[in-house]
């Protein structure tokens, strides 16, 4: 069903406030967006935002992204820095990531739906394949660093996380009229450093772009 939200829920069901913890040397591979699709994610939140007030808080329009797999996640790491064992794991696949998604034809994503959990809104596919298939062809030729958590297996756009805690069900009534439909196009991958907060400023340190040509690198 196009642009519906769907969950299953049990009453008295609580949303779940998520903090603005700072990122610290986080890194992920993601599809950005266009500026046309941004500019129908950012209509999406207007009117979350006027249905829900301060109850979410949005994601900036810089931080938007659709989110293929993390390198580095919010994770305990141990004694060796995040930064550390990612400059090893880049040093390693850096060329590998490279060949491989360059072996991958561009294609579109579908946005269709409108999902509400506990935790966040999302824009999301109803058919994630396309995403799916490019992780398992990048985990059959790399190893992600012990500790990280694997891909999820949606792809999605997360618009809005909770300030507070609310009722979940008043918040898919309050949102059940909004609608998600656009198409982005995926050209290319980005390997970005720190979406989150507090400035939502991620800084890129790679591109891959696909079926073929490799735009060069671009270290920080």
């Amino acid at each position: 069903m196009v642009g519906r939200n769907f969950a299953i829920v049990n009453r008295m069901t609580q949303t779940i406030e998520t903090p603005q913890t700072p990122s610290h040397d986080e890194y992920a591979i993601v599809a950005t967006f266009s500026e046309q699709s941004l500019d129908k994610l950012a209509l999406i939140q207007d009117q979350l935002s006027e249905r829900l007030g301060d109850v979410i808080w949005l994601t900036p329009r810089a931080a938007l992204h659709s989110t293929l797999m993390e390198i580095i996640c919010d994770r305990d790491y141990g004694r060796t820095p995040r930064k550390q064992i990612f400059t090893d794991w880049h040093n390693t696949y850096s060329l590998a990531m490279s060949e491989t998604l360059a072996e991958i034809k561009p294609f579109e994503l579908d946005f269709t739906q409108l999902e509400v959990s506990q935790r966040a809104i999302i824009a999301r596919l109803a058919d994630s394949r396309a995403f799916n298939d490019i992780r398992a062809k990048i985990l059959s030729n790399i190893d992600l660093p012990e500790g990280t958590k694997l891909p999820p297996d949606i792809t999605h756009c997360s618009l809005a996380r909770f300030s507070k805690p609310v009722d979940l069900e008043s918040v898919l009534h309050k949102t059940e009229d909004v609608q998600v439909h656009f198409t982005q196009k995926i050209t290319g991958f980005s390997l970005l450093k720190d979406l989150g907060p507090p400035t939502f400023d991620p800084k890129l340190i790679q591109s891959y772009s696909l079926s073929g040509t490799l735009i060069p690198i671009k270290s920080r």
